[in-house]
């Protein structure tokens, strides 16, 4: 992860940290392709070194809209797919609402996180049947909203955070925490085949048709 020297222009949404910032503590930034040293606001930088997300693919960096205003779904799915093969795995959703058109699918190692779960919220709009489809191993979530504001329903539709659709392989070490997810009219998370190590913490789970539910844990 680069120590960003001054004066250096990060290019749009690289991350960058300087180790002598106020109070000499570090300070993360975030480019924009144009100017040098674009800081973020003190409280989402605060957010980011508290939750060891460092380094962390802001996405807001990456021109994302934050006002629930936009379809971000093929946005936010490209940086998914782009951490799942990279070393630059921590993707970080900074105050607001990320509205979405489809389930954004969750590849190996990736992990999400976001200011709060009040602060930080995706939203499923349109049709989509899902909000999250966790198809990889290593994956944690934390401090997301998920509110499931789509018009599906039916069987396996208008649900929250589901896990693998593979019913060959055992999924492994997922983690859910910190998280909010409401509005759902099936589960609000589910897990409908053999999975190992699932942690699934200190979540808030409301107005939802159900809660959680894993067909086949192994542990």
């Amino acid at each position: 992860f680069p120590v960003t020297i001054a004066g250096t222009v990060l290019k749009a949404g690289e991350p960058g940290v300087v180790l002598d910032g106020p109070g000499g503590y570090p300070q993360l930034k975030v480019g924009d392709g144009e100017t040098s040293w674009v800081d973020l606001p003190a409280s989402v930088s605060d957010a980011i070194l508290t939750s060891g997300f460092i380094p962390a693919r802001i996405v807001t960096g990456f021109g994302i809209d934050p006002t629930g205003d936009e379809d971000s779904w093929a946005a936010i799915q490209a940086m998914i797919d782009d951490a799942a093969s990279s070393d630059y795995k921590n993707i970080y959703f900074p105050v607001g609402v990320y509205a979405i058109s489809a389930p954004l699918v969750i590849g190996d190692g990736v992990r999400l996180g976001g200011a709060g779960y009040s602060l930080s919220e995706i939203r499923s709009i349109g049709t989509s049947p899902q909000i999250l489809k966790i198809e990889g191993d290593n994956v944690t979530i934390e401090r997301l909203g998920f509110n499931q504001q789509s018009s599906a329903s039916g069987s396996g539709l208008g649900l929250g955070i589901v896990g693998s659709s593979s019913s060959s392989n055992t999924q492994e070490n997922v983690t859910i925490d910190s998280c909010k997810v409401f509005n759902t009219t099936n589960n609000a998370i589910r897990f409908p085949n053999a999975i190992k190590n699932l942690t699934v913490t200190n979540n808030l789970i409301y107005s939802c048709a159900s809660g959680f539910s894993a067909y086949s844990p192994l542990s």
